[in-house]
């Protein structure tokens, strides 16, 4: 204490870096992911499932690495680790949505780097929980024939649900 009280510049150095650093890695530190490397594979190719692949381009979260038909292709890209999360729209995905009020969406993530991986799945169930309320307005199907599946929800008139299911994936090295 008394070297510290004597020499001036180590006062300051106790001092004015940690604070000087709460300031400058305060900004730095944050939990938010950009940019996040997604495949889509679309087997359905309507504008229904083009506007949800568009909500995840408009997140600015998610950049579309690929989209295609071929969901090898995709699982060989997730386990190799050159995306982070893979998005699979189902045939009938739009006609689902019409007809039955409610449709799956399958998203897994890479789970390589867990809490990144919980965020990006965060994100992901964000966006599409939007877009299922946003076109849940438009399509109004009737109450006799939405289906409800998750537990004993009554359904409810003019909501279309978009079911999630998520898995996650790790790499062997």
């Amino acid at each position: 204490m008394l070297h510290v009280v004597r020499d001036h510049a180590t006062l300051a150095q106790v001092l004015v870096l940690p604070i000087l650093q709460l300031l400058v890695l305060s900004n730095a530190a944050t939990f938010e992911i950009r940019d996040i490397p997604t495949y889509v594979v679309d087997f359905d190719r309507t504008t229904t499932s083009r506007g949800l692949v568009d909500r995840f381009v408009a997140s600015g979260n998610f950049r579309i690495v690929e989209r295609s038909a071929s969901l090898d292709r995709a699982n060989d890209e997730l386990l190799r680790g050159r995306v982070t999360l893979l998005v699979t729209i189902p045939h009938d995905f739009e006609s689902s949505l019409v007809r039955e009020g409610t449709a799956p969406v399958q998203l897994a993530v890479n789970a390589e780097k867990g809490s990144a991986a919980g965020i990006v799945q965060s994100y992901a169930v964000r966006i599409l929980s939007a877009y299922s309320a946003e076109i849940g307005k438009t399509l109004r199907p009737a109450t006799a024939n939405v289906r409800a599946t998750i537990g004993d929800q009554p359904p409810v008139r003019g909501s279309a649900r978009i079911e999630v299911s998520c898995a996650a994936a790790t790499t062997r090295r």
